[in-house]
């Protein structure tokens, strides 16, 4: 066979092929640009019964099993219970097609189906090639959303491939969330996981290849030598968690390269930030240009218009949202309280160093001074912090300055020393106790500080002032190294159990993005403000989220300078931006519809040169915000609120799959037993045990290798041997039992967020173990003949049109009947239950060798007819879908036409680099216009035999 790809055949997910004379059927199938067909396979014959390989048409022959070569099997197993199992598996592996773009898996996770949370998902599926932008405002569930989005692809059978990329604190947080509510196990790769995987590994393979579903962090990812194995893979869906990270500033080339990359090698890109407009129009551009680079061909020229249907964005004031969140008696996110000042007048030493630094130091950044740098407003805001925090600022500037500023920092420190303790720690310490934080008590709060040094401090004396043990305080902070990472997860998810001692969590704002601490906590104090509306916003968010079912109180300590002459002081600037963020997100539902951007050091120093400039206080904060570049007026539908108008919304559409069986409990407590007793091994039956604890909870006892290794191989080694995942494999389909497991290893596990009681849905490995055992244990090509209450003979049929990328463009389940003059089809499903094809069927036993001879001869006769009547409706179906997919194409190619000449017209008037511009824009085109191409239904379309429904009486 020669590496040129026969384009005659298309092979989709679910269809038989031979190779190496053994059978196997196909679990992925991808075209190759020069070696033809990649085809993941499990194989069938008995043989290589079980095994997993991957084969190319440039190496290996590979023949397609004839549907007309079918052979007939006779069940002899009680109520047909092999052969509906066999009809189900059938159902269940096979692809939802790319023609239904509506959702079909929404009710099966362990979430509430809100509709707000669904239209993510929604906009995923009915885009050719998914490019999205999820920029819901803080707390809102965009990790729901992002899980619901790929569960839907993974079904579909574009979600084979996962990179998922996250800040390193929401590590262990997003994998655990989409495998307790999604049972989507993504490989984490930190340094240890890292250090686990390419131990497993020949030297040289990229690891990117040999895992299919990661989880990584951006700071692990963007380093050089990840980027040369990144540069070899393609996935099929990637996302970036906090996208605005990949923009933004001199040190993220590294990031920007990555996104630019994968977004070339993905057929599906998420993006997702609450800030996602980084404060600069030109920013912005590189990061829509990431998630699809034909949309801006200017970024300094761009429109609202440019990017309309890339993304989409709510606030907590969206009729939608508010509606989801009120439509049922539970609390879904409880309504948060006023938020508290608590003023704290300044004692005559801190007096001291604040007027210093007003007079020797900031005064001389009032309009006309020559001293244009930002130091004296750092040592303000550390002095607001703590002496430590400001005396470690000090130290840190030592040499940098002239001689005059030497002395001054001398001075400076010489007035800090005197400060024994900072004025606010006797109210913090008051308020605490006020709101219940103490030994032998629940209540845990979590409170910020812009300064690791203050953080240090605040644990150190905490833990004397309220009488705690060391492990009930915890710091979590930043370094440049990220060394820290494990620690601060590990202090992350420890603060979210309800049965670890930790109840004061002191955070720097690496845990202000992305990170849940709502599970156990609903009060969050701020020791320092940030003079910026988006990080007050960020910070709130961490405690006033969907899932917060206590009403978050919120309180911001602030020093008050003893001299009320004073024109402005910590307590003037904290108390207003306090209560301007409350005020803010009770009418606006985001801070950036009020700021006009997300770029929180714009928003700091918009107000510091305000108040230097002798504006009131109140005035400054209250001031409209100067836009940071001209585009961003016209993005404001963006910036301030959704994405469109949510009154007056249509429920998102959900569409049924077909089945046999009346949901996954049925199917896996029936299919449990017949693996168990006829499937598994003989020493596997002598120790696999299947124990019921209800009709929706299972216990697999000492489970077999094979379905070991599909956990094993993923999960993190820590939660396998603490959950005892070896021995015992617990599971269950029902909806209350596993939320419990999870409040219950919040609220009881000592060790770890991650339930012990497994949510079963259609993705699990446990389900698609159970489908490939039923389908394996099939004879050899062949499929079953059920005797039913049918008048007729009734052919149940597959049919799949594939694309170039090996997705199922086109799935129909046919049944034909009616005979040689007079061949209909119908829905399969639908003439199976009219048949009474279920659990109530009597199964008469296997016919004679004789009988069973004269039915085959019966039924394999009308085979070319039936399958030419199958093809005849499936290429109908075809047809129906090929005029769908050559508009949408014909829409977008033009997209990419109108892109490629505006960036050539506007290279014009370069002189340097103009050819190499236009090279990388034609470039760029002609992949995107390659990609569009392989979305068309190719090559030949699959029909394959699932059974056979005769009469009972029918003796061919």
């Amino acid at each position: 066979m020669t590496g040129e790809s026969n384009t005659s055949t298309v092979y989709a997910n679910g269809s038989y092929v031979r190779v190496r004379d053994e059978d196997w059927i196909v679990t992925h199938a991808e075209e190759t640009t020069h070696d033809g067909w990649l085809l993941q396979c499990q194989g069938v014959s008995e043989l290589v019964h079980g095994m997993s390989a991957t084969f190319l048409e440039a190496l290996d022959e590979i023949q397609p099993l004839l549907p007309e070569q079918t052979g007939l099997w006779f069940d002899d197993t009680s109520n047909y219970l092999q052969s509906r199992l066999f009809i189900e598996a059938q159902l269940r592996s096979a692809d939802i097609p790319r023609s239904t773009t509506d959702l079909v898996l929404s009710d099966n996770f362990l979430l509430d189906p809100l509709d707000y949370q669904l239209r993510p998902a929604q906009m995923v599926l009915k885009s050719l090639r998914p490019r999205l932008l999820i920029a819901d405002v803080v707390g809102l569930g965009k990790t729901l959303e992002i899980g619901l989005a790929l569960a839907e692809l993974i079904r579909r059978g574009r979600g084979d491939r996962i990179l998922v990329v996250v800040p390193q604190q929401v590590l262990d947080q997003f994998q655990m969330e989409l495998w307790a509510r999604f049972s989507i196990p993504l490989l984490r790769m930190d340094s240890q996981g890292i250090e686990r995987v390419m131990r497993q590994l020949p030297a040289g393979r990229n690891p990117f290849h040999f895992h299919k579903r990661i989880i990584i962090s951006i700071d692990t990812l963007k380093s050089k030598r990840w980027l040369r194995y990144l540069e070899k893979v393609s996935w099929d869906a990637v996302v970036f968690d906090e996208s605005h990270n990949l923009v933004g500033s001199s040190g993220r080339n590294l990031r920007q390269r990555l996104a630019a990359l994968v977004s070339r090698t993905t057929e599906a890109l998420i993006f997702a930030s609450a800030t996602p407009h980084p404060g600069k129009d030109k920013d912005f551009a590189k990061l829509i240009r990431m998630l699809d680079p034909v949309r801006i061909a200017d970024v300094n020229d761009y429109s609202a218009e440019d990017i309309e249907g890339l993304y989409i964005r709510r606030t907590k004031t969206d009729p939608e949202v508010r509606q989801a969140l009120r439509s049922s008696s539970e609390i879904k996110w409880a309504d948060r309280g006023d938020a508290r000042s608590i003023q704290v007048t300044m004692s005559p030493e801190e007096q001291d160093v604040f007027d210093t630094i007003l007079g020797s130091w900031l005064e001389r950044q009032r309009p006309g001074s020559s001293v244009k740098t930002f130091f004296p407003y750092t040592l303000l805001k550390a002095f607001f912090s703590s002496p430590d925090a400001l005396a470690e600022t000090i130290a840190n500037r030592k040499g940098k300055g002239d001689e005059g500023e030497a002395r001054d920092l001398a001075t400076l420190g010489e007035l800090v020393a005197k400060v024994s303790r900072p004025g606010k720690f006797a109210k913090l310490v008051e308020y605490l106790a006020e709101i219940g934080v103490g030994p032998g008590k629940h209540k845990r709060v979590v409170i910020f500080s812009e300064r690791h040094a203050t953080l240090k401090w605040l644990r150190d004396n905490l833990i004397e002032a309220l009488g705690f043990d060391q492990e009930a305080v915890a710091v979590v902070h930043s370094t440049k190294s990220g060394e820290d990472g494990p620690d601060v997860r590990r202090a992350i998810e420890q603060f979210g159990l309800g049965s670890s001692p930790l109840r004061v969590l002191l955070a720097g704002d690496i845990a202000s993005e992305g990170v849940n601490l709502h599970k156990e906590c609903s009060d969050l104090v701020h020791w320092d403000l940030p003079w910026s509306l988006i990080r007050i916003e960020q910070r709130n968010g961490r405690i006033d989220r969907y899932g917060q079912a206590v009403p978050p109180q919120f309180a911001a300590l602030m020093l008050r300078s003893a001299d009320e002459d004073t024109e402005w002081d910590e307590a003037r600037v904290s108390s207003s931006l306090l209560a301007k963020e409350a005020e803010v997100n009770r009418t606006l539902g985001a801070t950036q519809a009020f700021v006009g951007h997300a770029n929180a050091d714009y928003e700091e120093s918009r107000l510091v040169k305000a108040i230097l400039d002798h504006t009131p206080v109140e005035q400054a904060v209250e001031a409209e915000h100067d836009a940071p570049g001209p585009a961003v007026d016209a993005l404001a539908m963006l910036l301030g609120g959704n994405s469109e108008p949510s009154d007056g919304r249509e429920p998102v559409p959900l569409a049924e799959q077909p089945a046999l069986f009346p949901g996954t409990t049925q199917f896996v407590d029936a299919a449990l037993k017949f693996v168990r007793t006829k499937v598994a091994d003989e020493g596997e039956r002598d120790r696999f045990r299947v124990e019921s604890d209800g009709p929706r909870t299972w216990h697999l006892q000492h489970p077999p290798g094979d379905l070991l290794a599909r956990l094993t191989r993923i999960l993190p080694p820590a939660y396998v041997k603490d959950r005892g995942l070896i021995e015992t494999i617990p599971i269950t389909t029902s909806h209350e039992e596993a939320k419990a497991a999870i409040g219950k290893a919040q609220k009881r596990d000592k060790k770890s967020a991650w339930p012990a009681l497994s949510f079963l849905s259609d993705l699990h490995p446990v389900t698609r173990w159970l489908v490939d055992k039923v389908i394996l244990a099939q004879p050899r090509d062949t499929v079953p003949v059920v005797f039913a209450d049918t008048d007729r003979p009734i052919y149940c049929l597959q049919g799949v049109c594939a694309n170039g990328l090996g997705q199922s463009a086109v799935v129909e389940w046919m049944a034909v009947s009616g005979g040689p003059q007079n061949w209909t089809v119908e829905d399969m499903t639908a003439e199976l239950d009219r048949a009474g094809v279920n659990e109530s069927l009597s199964n008469p036993g296997v016919p004679s060798t004789d009988a069973q001879k004269a039915i085959r001869d019966a039924i394999t006769a009308h085979f070319p007819a039936v399958l030419d009547k199958a093809r005849e409706h499936l290429d109908q179906a075809r047809a129906a879908w090929d005029e769908t997919v050559d508009a949408a194409i014909g829409d977008r190619r033009s997209t990419v036409d109108q892109w490629e000449q505006t960036v050539i017209d506007g290279l014009e008037t370069m002189t340097v680099r103009r050819k190499t511009r236009e090279e990388r824009a034609r470039e760029e085109a002609e992949l995107e216009r390659a990609a569009l191409e392989k979305l068309r239904p190719r090559g030949e379309s699959l029909v394959k035999f699932v059974a056979v429904v005769v009469p009972r009486d029918f003796a061919g």
